[in-house]
């Protein structure tokens, strides 16, 4: 079987094995801010990808272009099992250059990679490849509501309180969104509401709309889990007379909590 040889724009990629045009593999979100601290400025990119349990021998990672052109790959890693035989891969794009010099924001242009027991995958976004602009914040690809930097381990948190934030992809004016959360699996449950702030970003130092210009939004939320051990939840996003969830793909997220007085 010959090698296969991807192309986006004037950039070739060679691939050991043909990608099959399928759903191996698929971009969820990526976040690009560019934030702004004592005279320096970083740009921060975040990517979530969803993949198919094709194997044992698994890599996930971001082939992106460089400033100097040079197509370069980031690995991520794994996150958590998300159901149905999917999994949740994770990670960032480093904030320095080799050199230990914040690097100019620039768009991110970049396709995701997939190798499972010596296979190939791409998600190259039909063979435009993605491309998210230095400031573009948060943006998903297929969800409709996504919590962002879930950690299934929390060992520092202040007053009993756990705080989270929710992308959604702001579909009207009216929202209700809401967390639906237990401390004693499922014994009982509460609700918190989350909070939209056009502010999101200034604790960042990070120069983002939000909404963003591709219609996403940021809320907050706090979750009051007192001493417990661990907490379950589940975001419920109603806009229009429908609802939509992010589950964890229907098992919930969780996480276990050390409370540490800080």
């Amino acid at each position: 079987m010959r090698p296969l040889s991807l192309v986006w724009g004037t950039t070739m990629l060679l691939g050991a094995v043909p990608a099959l045009a399928a759903n191996e593999v698929s971009l969820v979100h990526a976040r690009s801010i560019v934030s702004n601290k004592y005279g320096i400025t970083v740009q921060s990119a975040q990517f979530d990808v969803q993949v198919a349990q094709l194997g044992r021998q698994q890599s996930v990672s971001i082939r992106h272009r460089a400033a100097d052109g040079q197509w370069q790959t980031t690995p991520l890693t794994f996150s958590r099992m998300l159901g149905n035989g999917q999994a949740l891969w994770s990670g960032s794009l480093p904030n320095y250059s080799t050199n230990g010099v914040p690097g100019q924001p620039m768009t991110l242009d970049f396709v995701v990679s997939y190798q499972a027991d010596g296979r190939q995958y791409w998600d190259d976004n039909q063979r435009q490849g993605y491309q998210l602009a230095p400031t573009a914040g948060d943006v998903l690809y297929g969800p409709v509501v996504w919590v962002t930097n879930h950690t299934g381990s929390l060992d520092q948190f202040w007053g009993g309180q756990y705080h989270g934030s929710v992308v959604l992809k702001n579909l009207g004016y009216h929202k209700d969104v809401q967390v639906v959360y237990s401390t004693d699996h499922w014994q009982s449950q509460r609700v918190a509401y989350a909070s939209y702030s056009p502010s999101y970003w200034a604790s960042a130092y990070a120069h983002t709309t939000n909404p963003n210009p591709a219609g996403f939004e940021v809320w907050s939320y706090v979750l009051d889990v007192g001493a417990a051990t661990a907490v379950e939840y589940a975001v419920r996003y109603q806009v229009n007379g429908q609802i939509y969830w992010d589950d964890n793909g229907g098992q919930n997220h969780q996480a276990r909590l050390t409370n540490r007085q800080m």
